[in-house]
């Protein structure tokens, strides 16, 4: 389905491009705006994480029960992450890397360092997307954004408990790989996507994840991930800078 910007990606509002040489921001919209929609995925998820789970074959709810119980414990994550971004029609893959930032409740930082550099900033009410090879700036509607996206929004809503989770979405352990436990969610709406999840047996915290969408997978896999690490407020707000090119989405 396009887009409204033209683009032939299901659900796209407000990317940036990924290739250097676009002349305009909106006109290219591949790779790392749909990517930081599941860092936000990836980010919720490690919100979620926690040690203390060592059980030989654990249950859905065994490791989702402890995964909640740390949750009310943990108020902001930041990791490192190397992503592949490949399309199914095209076969075109885009690799990317970077770092982010994430505080309940909806507060994201994500710097994209390759293949293009990218800021995304949300403060829960408004997300920023500044490329500085292009001097512009998209400022978007947050739960506009979220809306229109791949990666399952609810996941944010920390004040929802496993139940109404399970209300949503399947969720089915697919067994073991390499340590770690390996997750399957599947939305109960019609959502035409997967989400693989491969949970560190020691940690508990999502050590690599993959989207399945209709027309992309993204896999994702984190470095140096930390919990509750101290973070300035301030970087949750976005100043332009001077000559920058603002663009407000409808």
């Amino acid at each position: 389905m396009s887009s409204r910007y033209g683009v032939h990606l299901r659900l796209c509002r407000g990317f940036v491009p990924a290739r250097a040489g676009t002349p305009i921001v909106i006109k290219e919209v591949v790779g790392a705006a749909l990517a930081a929609r599941w860092y936000i995925v990836l980010g919720a998820a490690l919100l979620l994480s926690v040690s203390g789970l060592r059980a030989a074959e654990p249950t859905v709810d065994d490791i989702m029960a402890r995964m909640e119980k740390a949750e009310a414990n943990i108020q902001a994550v930041s990791f490192e992450f190397t992503q592949e971004i490949a399309y199914t029609v095209t076969r075109e893959k885009q690799k990317n890397a970077g770092e982010v930032i994430f505080q309940k409740p909806a507060n994201l930082y994500v710097k994209q360092k390759n293949p293009l550099e990218q800021i995304i900033i949300s403060n829960g009410k408004k997300v920023w997307i500044y490329t500085p090879s292009y001097r512009q700036v998209l400022v978007d509607n947050w739960k506009k954004w979220m809306g229109s996206s791949l990666a399952p929004a609810s996941l944010l809503n920390f004040g929802q408990n496993y139940r109404d989770l399970k209300s949503k979405y399947i969720f089915s352990f697919v067994g073991t790989e390499q340590g770690k436990y390996v997750l399957l969610l599947t939305p109960r709406s019609k959502e035409v996507w997967q989400l693989k999840l491969w949970i560190d047996a020691d940690l508990l915290f999502p050590a690599k994840a993959a989207l399945f969408g209709d027309s992309v997978t993204i896999t994702t896999e984190t470095l140096n991930y930390r919990l509750n690490p101290p973070i300035d407020k301030k970087l949750f707000i976005f100043q332009a800078p001077s000559g920058v090119d603002v663009l407000n989405v409808p």
